[in-house]
């Protein structure tokens, strides 16, 4: 794997499911964005490194000299002579890693002092891929548009629940995968009591979708 610039280093208490890390105050990531770092896995009685993906969930700033203790006037004369050492701190929640295109979590902590890098799209790739006979495309990763993400066929099982808040997107969302359903030549049956699916024979241009031949619409209104 090309290693490149570190984006930080561990820092503090580590975890196999988490840890932090300090930021260069001149390459600070957007929040969500991912990053991975190294652990030793043991596997057949031999330790070797592994490049685990995490998200950063949590970004705080602070500064050695601007601290809670100061009173109002003391931080204003701090801040005037130019008080700019400043720490930023990330939060990231691992992921696991790949290993015989299976996804891992690993059982030991990095270590303090472990570099950190802003993950590639190639290995966000390889990390999300999805076969292409189980793939269920559903969009785009929220930092990294050029990162295709696909649910699993055969993961859906014979439960699923999409929560979120109001206007979240939530029967976009199943929209999508109703029509990727479809396109695997699966049957559906959707009741639609707010008739959010009502026009799914169609193209968002009016125009007849390419699965009209495959949609029925059952309306009770005269």
């Amino acid at each position: 794997m090309h290693r490149l610039q570190p984006l930080g280093f561990v820092v503090g208490e580590t975890s196999p499911h988490r840890f932090l890390f300090t930021i260069d105050i001149d390459s600070i990531p957007p929040l969500l964005e991912y990053v991975y770092t190294y652990v030793e896995e043991e596997a057949e009685g031999v330790k070797r490194k592994v490049p685990i993906l995490a998200q950063i969930q949590q970004l705080t700033q602070k500064s050695p000299v601007l601290d809670t203790s100061l009173s109002s006037e003391a931080a204003r004369k701090a801040a005037k002579i130019g008080s700019t050492v400043k720490q930023v701190l990330a939060l990231a929640q691992v992921l696991g890693y790949l290993k015989d295109g299976k996804i891992h979590y690993p059982r030991y902590p990095p270590a303090p002092g472990t570099e950190v890098y802003r993950a590639t799209d190639e290995m966000l790739r390889h990390f999300f891929s999805v076969e292409e006979d189980e793939a269920l495309s559903i969009g785009y990763l929220i930092n990294r548009q050029s990162v295709e993400v696909s649910l699993r066929v055969s993961g859906l099982g014979r439960h699923l629940a999409i929560l979120a808040a109001t206007g979240a997107g939530k029967s976009h969302t199943a929209g999508v995968i109703i029509e990727e359903l479809l396109k695997k030549g699966a049957s559906i049956l959707a009741i639609d009591p707010h008739g959010d699916y009502s026009e799914m024979s169609l193209t968002p241009d009016g125009k007849p979708h390419q699965l009209t031949n495959r949609i029925a619409v059952i309306s009770s209104n005269p």
